[in-house]
């Protein structure tokens, strides 16, 4: 359920974006995709009995706060996008400490999902430097490429996780 919610909002957000204007209303629709993808992770942390989130993957939540620190008040041409992008880069982060716990916890299926996370991590990350820090040439076809490769993880790691019912 919270995996098509995901994917649904995902690609509300992919629309969204297509349109001049309506970049804070992508950058929502992706928020929730990624607030529910989190909640499908953390269902399939609790399936599996390990819904205790152990305090070392907040740890890995410092690369994220560093970013936010270090990178976005560089991107002077974010301006009042700048709390929307921290907070999405927050849950994003949050996401992808999840997987990590996913992807070490069973490993036999779960590393789709951290590699997915990552990749996603990766995408969203070439995205926020070419809109807010340095235009990359042809960016969006590694956006796109690494956006395409991070969904199609997750759904092989959803089919997995699906088989094993």
């Amino acid at each position: 359920l919270y995996l098509g919610l995901a994917q649904l909002f995902s690609w509300i957000g992919d629309l969204l974006l297509e349109f001049q204007g309506l970049f804070l209303f992508g950058l929502g629709a992706f928020l929730v995709a990624q607030i529910a993808y989190g909640w499908s992770f953390r269902h399939w942390l609790k399936a599996e009995g390990n819904l205790a989130i152990s305090h070392r993957v907040y740890a890995y939540l410092l690369p994220s706060l560093l970013m936010s620190v270090l990178v976005i008040p560089r991107a002077s041409q974010a301006g009042d996008l700048m709390i929307p992008i921290i907070l999405y880069a927050l849950v994003l982060s949050m996401v992808w400490a999840l997987a990590l716990q996913l992807g070490f916890h069973r490993f036999h299926h779960h590393w789709r999902v951290l590699v997915g996370a990552t990749v996603f991590l990766i995408s969203d990350s070439i995205l926020a430097y070419h809109l807010f820090i340095a235009p990359i040439p042809h960016s969006g076809y590694a956006i796109m490429i690494t956006y395409g490769v991070a969904q199609y993880f997750y759904l092989w790691a959803a089919s997995k996780q699906l088989a094993l019912r």
